[in-house]
């Protein structure tokens, strides 16, 4: 573990301001770390603390989510914002290459970016994308239930204050129990996302309008176009457990079989735990993420 010099700040957005943070010296070669659906930077601290100083490492919070201002009430959000997010931060930043790290729904988001901006992205490290690839399923073939649980009921609720108000014992046992953490580790999500009331109660900074961020209505085709056209050389981090049904999983191996496949681009690994393995076995996912940086023999596809 190491101690990394740690810098928070702002960068300006049309709609706001997006929460930044950073760790190590900004000389050396840049690192995007980007969470996934309903998280903030917060998930990297612990996969952080046990990476080489060889690298700037550098996140944020999306829109709605942690220390970042929300965006306007409006129609739905679709992860091609949060990709807008992500140009806006890398030329902030004046960043001609990096390395992308994603968790979960993050990958989704990082592989427009790379498709619009082929050539920024160095290499691609996904944490455990089936679960939001798998979600994809809904969006083509089962419109009703997507619409449903979309529009439906995002438009039931659209002017229902839920700023639910907890004691801090309650906000931590909500976390635990939805994401299967120890008190330590919620802790330090909870860090960037729960904020002190009147007396003595707190409340999630969490925007209604993100509880709803849903995947860009590609036909499948299109989908997979996007996901397999030359992709950056690419580590994949999968955790052994999950609750995606067969046919989430049929479709997310379909579409992610670009990296699944043996080859001398990609890395295909699997670390014991569930969605979290980043904050619950850090240590692993590192020595997993290392030797793939390490590794000289690597190809680029571009």
């Amino acid at each position: 573990m190491t101690n990394k010099v740690t810098k928070e700040w702002y960068v300006e957005m049309p709609w706001g301001k997006v929460a930044m943070i950073s760790w190590g010296e900004s000389s050396k070669p840049p690192m995007l770390l980007v969470h996934g659906y309903l998280d903030t930077a917060a998930t990297f601290s612990r996969l952080v603390d046990h990476m080489p100083d060889t690298y700037y490492y550098v996140s944020f919070d999306f829109p709605g989510h942690g220390k970042s201002d929300h965006v306007q009430s409006g129609p739905l959000v679709t992860q091609t914002l949060l990709t807008e997010v992500i140009r806006r931060i890398v030329d902030h930043m004046g960043w001609k290459t990096f390395i992308f790290v994603s968790h979960s729904m993050g990958f989704i988001s990082g592989i427009y970016y790379h498709h619009a901006f082929p050539g920024k992205v160095e290499r691609m490290i996904i944490i455990d994308p089936a679960v939001p690839v798998g979600n994809q399923y809904y969006v083509i073939y089962d419109l009703g239930l997507w619409y449903k649980s979309n529009y439906q009921e995002y438009y039931d609720i659209y002017n229902k204050n839920d700023a639910k108000l907890y004691k801090y014992e309650q906000a931590v046992a909500a976390m635990m129990k939805a994401r299967s953490l120890t008190k330590e580790q919620t802790e330090h999500l909870l860090a960037r996302c729960l904020v002190p009331t009147d007396y003595g109660l707190y409340k999630m900074t969490f925007q209604s309008a993100m509880r709803r961020v849903y995947g860009t209505w590609l036909p499948e085709y299109t989908l997979e176009h996007v996901i397999t056209s030359n992709p950056p050389p690419t580590l994949v981090v999968n955790a052994t457990k999950h609750n995606l049904t067969p046919v989430m999983v049929e479709i997310a191996n379909k579409l992610l079989k670009t990296y699944t496949e043996p080859n001398s681009v990609h890395r295909n690994v699997y670390v014991e735990g569930k969605h979290d393995v980043h904050i619950t076995s850090p240590r692993e996912v590192v020595h997993q993420i290392t030797d793939f940086l390490n590794c000289t023999t690597v190809k680029s596809k571009l």
